[in-house]
């Protein structure tokens, strides 16, 4: 099976050079929106995150039912509201997916839980992540459509 999704640039996930202080970088993005390493996210503005965050959140939901890959957060879509939902012993937490400079923790907490889902749908599909680049969120998502043991 493969997953191909399409917009008006005839593709909703690419890879583009970015050249960076005489470094060959890989710059991702998604409807065209880039996303920054999680720790480099306080760097950008509130507005350029949720937007970008909003199309990973529905891609990675799409990704995960079409794949049929439970994952271990349960993401939840709702615009602004969008949420990260976790099981643990006696009780549920939700947390937001809503970046905002006065809730940071709680987001980059929200943020961990969904960067974590990626990585498990990686493991899933037999890609193997290097330490170094699981911080980069699109770029993992990247490698996981691109696996050729996609939904094997």
């Amino acid at each position: 099976k493969s997953l191909e999704l399409f917009n008006k640039q005839n593709s909703l996930l690419k890879e583009t050079p970015l050249k960076e202080e005489q470094n060959l970088l890989n710059t991702y993005y998604i409807l065209d929106h880039s996303f920054p390493p999680i720790n480099e996210i306080k760097n950008y503005r509130p507005e350029n995150i949720n937007g970008s965050i909003q199309c990973i959140i529905q891609y990675v939901i799409l990704l995960s039912r079409y794949l049929d890959v439970k994952l271990p957060f349960s993401l939840h879509y709702q615009g602004e509201g969008s949420y990260v939902e976790c099981h643990f012993y006696k009780c549920t937490c939700y947390v937001s997916l809503h970046y905002s400079k006065k809730i940071i923790e709680e987001f980059l907490t929200g943020l961990s839980m969904l960067c974590y889902d990626i990585i498990y749908l990686c493991y899933t599909q037999n890609v193997i992540l290097q330490e170094k680049n699981i911080l980069n969120i699109l770029e993992c998502i990247y490698k996981c459509i691109k696996s050729p043991d996609l939904g094997q």
